[in-house]
C-alpha cells in the first residue's frame, strides 16, 4: 500500500527537470547558425535594394527635371528644386522631390508649375480630349485601340463594338484587317484641328547603352517633341545596356 502511494506521489509531482532548456547540439546547432545567415543576408540584400532604387530614381529624377525645365526654357537649378519642394510641400527637399519624381509620384508639370506657373500652358486654350475626333455620333464615346495607339494628326478610322462606342485605329493599323468584311462598322473620322494637351500616353520600348549621358539625351530628345514622361520601368538591366518601357504623353503626332 505505502508503495502504492509513494508511486501516485511521484506521478503527480512529476518531473523536476521537465522544463529545463536543452541546449541545441550537433545538427541543430549548425541549422540554427545556417539560418541565422540566411536572414542576416536577406536583410543586407534587401536594403542594397532598396538603396539601389532610390538613387535610380533619384538620378532618373534629376533627367526628368533637367528635360521638364530645358522644355519650357528655364534649367532645373538646386535652387529651382528646392524651390518646387517647399511649394509641393516636401520635407526632404530637393532630395525627396527627385526621387518622388523619378518613382513616378509626381510629375514633371506638377515640379515645373510649383515654379513657373505662368510659363505651363493653358488648359483653357487645349481641345478637351473628349472633343477631339470629329465624325461621332452625338452622344458617341470613343477609345484609342491600344494596338496602334494612333496620335493626333495622324489619319484615323473607327470601327463600332456594341455597348463600347468607338475604337480609334490608325488608318495603317494591321488589326483594321480583321473587320474587312465588315464594312457597316467603319466610320470615317479626323482630329480636331486645334491645340490638343499633352494627354495621349503612348509606351516606348527602348534598349538604351549604359554609358553616361544616353538617359539624358534621351530624355532632352521627348522634350524637344513637347511630350511628358509619365512613367518609366527597368525591363532587363545588363552591364552593357539597360531595357526599359517608358510611358510618354504627346499633343500630336
Amino acid at each position: 500500500m505505502n508503495r502504492w502511494l509513494e508511486q501516485a506521489r511521484a506521478a503527480l509531482a512529476g518531473d523536476a527537470g521537465a522544463d529545463r532548456v536543452v541546449p541545441p547540439a550537433g545538427f541543430t546547432v549548425r541549422l540554427t547558425l545556417i539560418s541565422a545567415a540566411a536572414m542576416a543576408f536577406l536583410a543586407v540584400f534587401a536594403l542594397a535594394l532598396v538603396l539601389t532604387a532610390g538613387r535610380i530614381a533619384e538620378r532618373w529624377g534629376q533627367e526628368l527635371a533637367r528635360a521638364a525645365f530645358e522644355h519650357v526654357g528655364r534649367k532645373a537649378t538646386d535652387k529651382a528644386l528646392s524651390t518646387a519642394a517647399r511649394y509641393l510641400r516636401l520635407a526632404g527637399g530637393r532630395e525627396e522631390l527627385l526621387a518622388r519624381l523619378g518613382s513616378a509620384e509626381l510629375t514633371a508639370h506638377d515640379v515645373v508649375q510649383a515654379v513657373y506657373p505662368e510659363l505651363v500652358a493653358n488648359d483653357a486654350d487645349q481641345i478637351p480630349p473628349r472633343r477631339a475626333v470629329i465624325g461621332l455620333q452625338p452622344g458617341q464615346s470613343f477609345s484609342r485601340a491600344p494596338c496602334c495607339q494612333p496620335l493626333p494628326g495622324e489619319r484615323i478610322i473607327g470601327i463600332t463594338h456594341r455597348g463600347k462606342g468607338v475604337e480609334v485605329h490608325a488608318i495603317d493599323c494591321d488589326m483594321l484587317g480583321q473587320y474587312e468584311n465588315q464594312p457597316q462598322r467603319w466610320i470615317d473620322l479626323h482630329w480636331h484641328s486645334g491645340t490638343h494637351p499633352a494627354v495621349y500616353g503612348v509606351r516606348l520600348d527602348l534598349t538604351i547603352g549604359n554609358d553616361a549621358g544616353v538617359l539624358g539625351r534621351v530624355c532632352t530628345l521627348i522634350g524637344e517633341k513637347k511630350a511628358n514622361i509619365s512613367n518609366l520601368e527597368f525591363v532587363d538591366r545588363k552591364p552593357d545596356y539597360y531595357r526599359l518601357m517608358i510611358d510618354v504623353e504627346l499633343r500630336d503626332a
